[in-house]
């Protein structure tokens, strides 16, 4: 069961006059204030640091996200954020704690709502650990996926930590982390074909990283994979299933025979054939030498073409 960090009252808009008070996981408080944010505010002030809030937006779209489709009457939830000044640029900017999913849908509505009630604070003292487990205990949207708790647990495992260290880190079971590890290895570009990720079962995981090993043994693995179609879970399955099975191209090699040995080590003249397919490189060869191919070449021609009469 994941941590909770304990709060001084509701995070619903209508309950919240001028702003709220929370305990963050190191003891100290932190205020955050009531805001609206216009289209504009969102698209140039905004970030999400996927440390921090978990989400991987490249994978959110309108069919996954069709459950705000509320936003566009209603706000029933502020999005969660903390201010600071992005060291590189010198702007302001403001980092989703929570509501990366509802900035991604106002975003897709290109100004059709007219703003983004957010809770935010200016605390300049907020650490990266204390936004990571605010994130944690804020979560009010759908769950992370497997695949999404796999790519955080890789970060930590890159650092070394152990599945034991990880799941405690990040609040889930050994075996979650274990399994969210899998599926994180995957490669991203099957999971862009799903219309929902969210709909992906244990099972459907399970079933994808073992096609995945497979299809990683392929040579042309990475062009069969951008052969996949958008779709639901088992249209995406069945095409995967397809690809393993999928017998494999006869590698037609390039074959090179050199025509003329010279004494200058960058001359030379080569045929290569591929298949059907043929030609002839040459290299610092004389104006005089190209003019005695060229009419060679030309007299050929004109005998095939003889034949062909």
């Amino acid at each position: 069961m994941k941590k909770r960090i304990p709060t001084s009252g509701s995070n619903n808009l209508s309950q919240v006059p001028l702003g709220i008070v929370w305990t963050l996981e190191s003891g100290r408080k932190v205020k955050f204030k009531k805001e609206r944010l216009s289209y504009e505010d969102v698209v140039q002030k905004t970030v999400v640091d996927f440390e921090v809030n978990g989400r991987d937006q490249d994978l959110l779209n309108e069919m996954n996200l069709s459950d705000l489709e509320t936003m566009k009457y209603q706000q029933f939830y502020p999005v969660i954020m903390y201010r600071y000044k992005d060291i590189s640029s010198g702007k302001e900017t403001l980092n989703f704690l929570d509501g990366s999913r509802r900035k991604e849908y106002f975003l897709l509505q290109e100004g059709g709502i007219s703003h983004l009630d957010a809770l935010v604070t200016d605390d300049k003292d907020i650490t990266h650990s204390d936004a990571k487990a605010l994130a944690k205990a804020l979560q009010s949207a759908k769950e992370h996926s497997l695949y999404e708790i796999g790519v955080r647990a890789t970060t930590y495992k890159d650092k070394g930590l152990t599945q034991d260290e990880i799941a405690k880190e990040l609040g889930y079971s050994r075996t979650k982390i274990v399994r969210a590890l899998q599926a994180a290895s995957v490669s991203k570009e099957i999971y862009f074909n799903f219309n929902d990720i969210n709909e992906l079962t244990v099972k459907d995981y399970n079933e994808l990283y073992k096609l995945f090993l497979e299809l990683e043994k392929r040579s042309d693995s990475a062009q069969l994979i951008k052969t996949i179609q958008q779709g639901n879970v088992e249209f995406v399955m069945d095409q995967i299933k397809q690809l393993v099975i999928m017998p494999k191209k006869k590698l037609v090699h390039t074959e090179m025979h050199v025509l003329m040995e010279f004494k200058e080590k960058n001359k030379y003249a080569k045929k290569r054939k591929k298949g059907r397919n043929f030609g002839y490189d040459f290299s610092h060869l004389t104006a005089e030498d190209e003019n005695i191919l060229d009419e060679a070449v030309q007299m050929a021609l004109e005998e095939i073409r003889l034949k062909q009469q």
